[in-house]
């Protein structure tokens, strides 16, 4: 049930994106709200349940998350409110 997809720059990657309204943060903050902490207990056990599988475990190499930022700050604040915000 959960929304994967193919990555186009990389064939043997899949990709699921949560969807933007789930996972907010106030603005220059790192800390989940508590919506988006619901959502990750809702979905990260389907998550893992899919890539622990016994089909799907031996050919996974890494898992990548990502946070993203909007625009404003500068590109050294903005990558480390980006890390955090994968972090949190």
């Amino acid at each position: 049930g959960l929304p994967f997809e193919n990555d186009s720059s990389d064939p043997l990657a899949i990709v699921y994106c949560a969807p933007d309204s789930k996972l907010q943060f106030d603005k220059n903050k790192a800390i989940l709200k508590e919506d988006g902490k619901a959502y990750l207990e809702m979905v990260i056990p389907k998550f893992m349940k899919v890539v622990s599988s016994r089909r799907m475990l031996p050919n996974i190499e890494s898992i990548l998350i990502e946070g993203h930022t909007d625009s404003s700050g500068d590109d050294a604040f903005n990558l480390k409110l980006s890390q955090e915000r994968a972090f949190a």
